[in-house]
């Protein structure tokens, strides 16, 4: 029997918009809106382009709204999920309003905010109006919430249930044995996983003989872990995936020269941009306790050589005199200047010019101090494939999952880095950038785990 595995070329390219297909029609269909709204004569007093400025506008809105999570659907009830969305509206509207109000004061033009006004709500209700009807929609979904069913080994199942109840993507999984104890209809299971083709059993075909029959996705367990929990747990990985699979980023290609342009370019603008947010930061450190405004340590980057990052200092001074240790929860050696300036991750900016330097990248997987890098290396299969290339000062990890504070968390976080190995380009790593943007303002994924 020949088995017809899921294939959909754009997410084999770019497997992240699986989950975010939602989001990605959502955010094109106001984009639209917006456009058309904005293209309006309202805006040709204020911006003699009209067209191109509409556009500009018009990402600039999406953006915002993206980032206040108007496009984030809550498995709540969905008229909570408007109003909270009406909210969020709010919200964007007066961010929006601000960014006009800037213009006109910057380049001293007179422009008619009533107008204006009247179309950012016209372009807010329609786009509301047509929410309430798909959130109305997506409330009987998640009613009957899909779920998947594992073929192969227990221990991989038990494994890989576990895994999928972590991270901002969560499945529901059952074993093959318990589909048929439990009697699930076909018509509720919206694929099935298979650990390895090779070793299916007689019964096992005969169950995906009927399946298939739904042309529902069969998926091996690597590509399902890619497609719907986005990262890639370390414990099902064997040497004949790392090999066969792209996990091995060529030193000069293409993409790799335009990541590294870009990056330092935008290192440079960000510096500059920013370098009044990092003097009175530095100065508020100074005079908490007269102390180094810096704090320097080495880190372990590209193929393990070391390198040394700067911080701006979070923490009182000698806070590691009895030796290093993960952060927690309440972290007594933290100052109180350093717990804003690590929500905001404020704190990591200096890290820029190892950017311009090229120890680093902005986004890659974040690296680890040895001392720890030693015990995580010796404790975590597969965790060397990280430093296939630069750390970053962000990554797909840091914008899915919290701080991490112990090894379990150092797996989990892997489980992101490895993603982001196979799949790096530069889609993704726009997605990150936004989303570290997104992360910061929402003040996310700054403390460690509360089970640490």
């Amino acid at each position: 029997m020949r088995i017809p595995l899921f294939q959909n070329k754009l997410l084999q390219i770019l497997p992240w918009l699986n989950t975010r297909r939602g989001i990605a029609i959502t955010s094109f269909v106001e984009l639209l809106i917006s456009f058309f709204i904005f293209s309006i004569n309202a805006f040709e007093e204020a911006f003699p382009n009209n067209i191109l400025i509409a556009f500009i506008l018009s990402i600039l809105f999406v953006l915002l709204s993206y980032i206040a999570g108007r496009y984030n659907y809550l498995k709540v009830n969905y008229r909570y999920q408007l109003i909270l969305n009406i909210a969020k509206s709010i919200i964007v509207f007066f961010l929006f309003l601000l960014f006009i109000f800037l213009y006109s004061l910057i380049f001293n033009i007179e422009i008619n905010f009533l107008n204006i006004c009247t179309l950012i709500i016209l372009n807010l209700s329609i786009f509301n109006f047509m929410q309430f009807i798909k959130l109305a929609k997506i409330s009987q979904k998640i009613k009957n919430q899909s779920k998947w069913i594992f073929i192969g080994n227990i221990e991989t199942f038990k494994y890989i249930s576990e895994q999928a109840k972590i991270g901002r993507i969560k499945k529901k999984i059952f074993f093959l044995d318990n589909y048929f104890q439990e009697n699930l209809l076909l018509d509720n299971l919206e694929g099935v996983v298979f650990e390895d083709i090779n070793s299916l059993k007689k019964r096992d075909l005969r169950f995906l003989e009927n399946f298939q029959k739904t042309n529902k996705p069969i998926l091996n367990l690597l590509n399902w872990c890619e497609l719907y929990l986005q990262r890639i747990p370390t414990n099902i990985l064997v040497e004949k995936d790392i090999f066969m699979n792209n996990f091995y980023i060529p030193k000069y290609s293409y993409q790799q020269r335009i990541k590294t342009l870009t990056e330092i370019i935008l290192s440079i603008i960000l510096i500059t941009l920013l370098s009044p947010v990092l003097i009175i930061c530095g100065f508020l450190i100074w005079i908490t306790d007269r102390g180094p405004v810096f704090y320097s340590q080495i880190r372990v980057g590209k193929k393990g050589q070391h390198f040394r990052i700067w911080k701006l200092r979070s923490m009182h001074v000698n806070a590691e005199k009895n030796g290093i240790k993960w952060s927690t929860i309440n972290d007594e050696r933290i100052t109180f200047i350093g717990k804003i300036i690590r929500t905001t991750r404020i704190d990591e900016l200096p890290q820029l010019f190892s950017v311009i330097k090229g120890d680093m990248s902005l986004i890659g997987p974040r690296p680890e101090r040895p001392e720890i890098e030693d015990t995580l290396n010796n404790q975590i299969s597969n965790y060397k494939i990280r430093h296939t290339i630069k750390p970053g000062i962000s990554g797909w990890a840091q914008v899915n999952y919290p701080y991490g504070a112990s090894i379990e968390d150092s797996k989990n976080k892997l489980s992101y880095d490895l993603f982001y190995v196979k799949n790096m380009s530069i889609f993704l790593d726009l997605l990150i950038f936004i989303k570290t943007i997104k992360t910061i303002l929402n003040l996310k994924n700054s403390l460690p785990n509360k089970s640490n």
